[in-house]
Formats: structure tokens, C-alpha cells, sequence
């Protein structure tokens, strides 16, 4: 068998169509697990969202609510929802009002350019206003 040039060229494409062929097919793999992985996330959100909506339409069952509230207020369910309102009202503790102690305002401080050195603040804080405190 002779190696000639079309044999070789031929051999040469062939190996680089294959190894191309391997490497696309890994990364088709590798997207089809992120697909999988992604479409499961999604299926366990959805159900998670089914079951909120449930518990949601549950606890807002208009009959079971004005059982509770009947419950709470231990009176007739037609005056229950003022009367609930007015408990829980009543049931809150009071929480007093507690401000932070009152700061000191800002000095203010003047850029003085080309000056001389201080040596009286007093006489400085006077001319702005300032006073010695």
C-alpha cells in the first residue's frame, strides 16, 4: 500500500471530522444535564407553588375564617369582624416612645486660605459666630 497524498489527506480529514464529532457530542451531553438538572428545579418550584396556592386557598376559606374569628371573639359572627379588630387592638401591648438622646449640632468650620497661623481659637470662633463653648 502506497501512502499517497489524497490517501494521507483523506486520513487527515477523517481524524478531524471524528474528534469533532466526539467533542460536539460531549458538549450536547453536558447541555442535555443542564437542561435535565433546570427542567427538575422548574418541576419542584412549580409544585412548591401548587402547594402555597393550596394553603393559601385553605386558610382564606371564607367559612373557616369566620369560625376563627367567632372562636376569638366568642360573640355572634355578624358583629365579628369590628369586634375582632377592636381585641386586637385592645390585646396590643402599649410601646412607649423612646427617642435617642438629643446630639450636639455640627460645628461649622471655615477654609481659610492663605492665612496665618491661629494662635487665639477664641477670637476665631467669635468671628464665626461660633463662641467659645
Amino acid at each position: 500500500m502506497k501512502l499517497t497524498p489524497a490517501f494521507c489527506l483523506g486520513m487527515i480529514v477523517t481524524v478531524f471530522l471524528g474528534v469533532s464529532l466526539f467533542v460536539i457530542s460531549q458538549e450536547n451531553q453536558k447541555q442535555r444535564d443542564v437542561l435535565s438538572t433546570l427542567n427538575k428545579s422548574l418541576q419542584a418550584k412549580q409544585e412548591h407553588r401548587l402547594t402555597l396556592e393550596a394553603e393559601w386557598a385553605y386558610l382564606n376559606k371564607p367559612e373557616r375564617l369566620e369560625k376563627m374569628m367567632a372562636t376569638l371573639n366568642k360573640t355572634d359572627v355578624g358583629d365579628a369582624p369590628v369586634l375582632a379588630q377592636s381585641n386586637v387592638m385592645e390585646a396590643l401591648p402599649v410601646i412607649a416612645l423612646i427617642l435617642p438622646p438629643p446630639s450636639k449640632p455640627a460645628k461649622r468650620y471655615a477654609v481659610i486660605q492663605n492665612a496665618e497661623p491661629v494662635k487665639d481659637i477664641a477670637m476665631v470662633l467669635s468671628q464665626l459666630g461660633q463662641g467659645v463653648e
